[in-house]
């Protein structure tokens, strides 16, 4: 399941775009809770099993959605 979160952090590379009044989103995998991955940033950090596809379509699906709607403003 996905979860919108108003609040995120000023760190990350949208929050100049943000801070320039530009609409921008941020998408975020367990960013608040951690990363349960070891391999993060990591030299076993590759393409393998891990990766759940039908998750990622879902978050592209709601990508493609937000920028719609920043399109119409």
């Amino acid at each position: 399941e996905l979860h919108v979160v108003k609040t995120c952090t000023g760190r990350s590379d949208h929050a100049s775009f943000w801070r320039a009044k530009i609409p921008a989103i941020v998408i975020s995998e367990n960013f608040f809770g951690g990363d349960g991955d070891p391999c993060y940033h990591a030299k076993c950090d590759i393409v393998d099993d891990r990766l759940n596809y039908d998750y990622m379509a879902k978050i592209l699906e709601v990508s493609l959605d937000a920028v719609e709607k920043i399109l119409q403003k």
